[in-house]
């Protein structure tokens, strides 16, 4: 839990402060916005990472200015009990109620995390595999509440009732009902980036339609964007902002140039090749994103959205009608079995397509500057084809030739490079030894989260992640000594990653 500090005991008396602190504790889950609670004892810096390239939570967590966290295991102390402050309360109420209803008229139970992610943006339980299997398939874009459930409730109320059509005194306040309930949704979903810049670009478009029937989409998107960051300047640094606003500028910049290398005759292809366009676009952008956080690419992205997407506007058109439904029981079961049986019949085939062969490219790493040319040579290359400028064709060329130096660079640098690494472990203990473009190795008891979170970062980076076991290691007097390939060793503490 979070808690804003309001006071501190110091030199026996309580003393006004501010800041936030992260609390990690044991007994009571269920504390609410608003409680206020007493905790003893001292909270600490949070501690910068201690491996190379591991990932940094110090600085993640300043971007969000919070700088303490504290540890503690007994039950916190409620001084007074608030569910919520102000309007946020009936909203909040409101939000656990649907939660609860959820969990009663939806049996399955990965349907259920599924429905709870996709329809109250609560992601916080849902099953490692599950998150495992749309991440691979390349769907995971579907569980985050974004522009696409925003833009099906915002298309739902512009689908019987054309703003454009309407006059002036009566256009205006349908718009203003449309934008008070695109805000109420966001609120109830819990204010995540990518459904804060949608619906602060969805307010502006209905402004805008206020005025005129066509407005430009990059007027609001840009805006929207401004007032993201003039409310929190640190947004910029969050990954569902970067993704959010690379996969919609992607869209409105490559799916139009996309779609017109093939008209399809018949409206069944038109409809899937319309999807497929948006999916390429919105990879295209975000790709370098993916790879420079996640160090990943889904193979069979394609098939998953050509499936994810329909899929996601069948379980919104009926996830919202049985959301509302909650206090008529009949409808709710009814409604609740049909949701069921179309988030398992999604769920089939996401587990069917991350259990392809090479369903995903792992491993990928990418420095900030080599995504700067992936775009640049993306961008430049859809201005030269589409509207014949040489100049663009030129800038394309250079950014290309940039990203092929980058890879020369790094091929050099691996041969005639050697780096060891003894990595800082709570458990077990992990050398590394990169010697001519080969990774040697000696690790004993070190545990799944510790590889992935503590060791691998550091492989990916050096573009080994396969690694050869040294033979050459031994106890001697309590340390460790290791007999590395080039003919040098060294000698680790009792602590097994100091070296002596």
């Amino acid at each position: 839990n979070r808690l804003a500090v309001k006071s501190v005991f110091q030199g026996g008396d309580w003393v006004d402060a501010a800041g936030t602190v992260l609390i990690y504790h044991s007994g009571r889950p269920n504390l609410g916005p608003g409680d206020v609670i007493l905790v003893k004892g001292f909270p600490s810096i949070i501690s910068p990472p201690e491996n190379p390239y591991e990932f940094d939570y110090q600085q993640f967590m300043r971007r969000q200015q919070v700088f303490h966290r504290h540890f503690f295991r007994e039950e916190p102390m409620v001084i007074k009990e608030g569910r919520g402050d102000g309007f946020l309360k009936p909203i909040l109420s409101l939000r656990r109620k649907l939660h609860t209803h959820i969990q009663e008229f939806i049996p399955d139970p990965q349907s259920r995390q599924i429905a709870q992610a996709l329809l109250l943006g609560q992601k916080e339980d849902m099953d490692g595999d599950l998150k495992e299997a749309y991440s691979t398939a390349g769907a995971m874009h579907i569980l985050a509440v974004s522009g696409l459930h925003v833009g099906i409730i915002y298309g739902f109320f512009l689908l019987f009732i054309k703003p454009h059509k309407l006059p002036v005194y009566k256009r205006v306040p349908y718009l203003i009902l449309v934008i008070f309930l695109i805000w109420f949704y966001a609120i109830l979903t819990g204010m995540s980036p990518s459904v804060l810049r949608s619906a602060t670009m969805f307010s502006f478009i209905s402004l805008a339609q206020m005025r005129s029937t066509s407005p430009s989409i990059f007027n609001p998107l840009a805006i929207s964007a401004l007032v993201l960051l003039l409310y929190d300047p640190f947004i910029i640094y969050a990954v569902g902002f970067q993704l959010s606003y690379a996969a919609l500028t992607g869209i409105l910049l490559f799916q139009p140039f996309i779609l017109s290398l093939w008209t399809p005759k018949y409206k069944i292809l038109d409809y899937f090749w319309q999807i497929t366009s948006v999916s390429l676009a919105a990879q295209l952008a975000t790709f370098p994103i993916s790879a420079y956080y996640f160090h990943l690419f889904p193979t069979y992205f394609l098939i998953s959205n050509l499936v994810a997407i329909p899929g996601a506007f069948v379980m919104m058109s009926t996830g919202l009608p049985f959301l509302m439904s909650m206090f008529i029981p009949f409808v709710s079961s009814l409604l609740g079995e049909l949701l069921n049986a179309v988030v398992q019949a999604l769920n089939t085939v996401i587990f069917f397509i991350n259990d392809l062969p090479g369903a995903r490219v792992s491993h990928i790493h990418l420095e900030w500057y080599e995504m700067l040319a992936y775009w640049g040579f993306l961008v430049c290359g859809i201005i030269a084809f589409q509207h014949k400028v040489r100049g663009a064709l030129k800038a394309a060329l250079v950014c290309f030739a940039v990203l092929m130096l980058c890879q020369w660079q790094w091929l050099f640098f691996s041969q005639f490079h050697n780096k060891t690494t003894v990595y800082a472990l709570k458990e077990g203990v992990a050398v590394d030894y990169f010697h001519r473009g080969q990774l040697f190795s000696f690790m004993d008891g070190v545990t799944e989260d510790e590889y992935n979170y503590k060791i691998l970062p550091n492989r990916i980076r050096l573009g080994r992640v396969k690694h050869l076991n040294m033979a050459g290691v031994k106890m001697q007097d309590e340390t460790l000594l290791i007999l590395l390939p080039s003919g040098n060793s060294l000698r680790l503490g009792k602590d097994k990653h100091t070296l002596l």
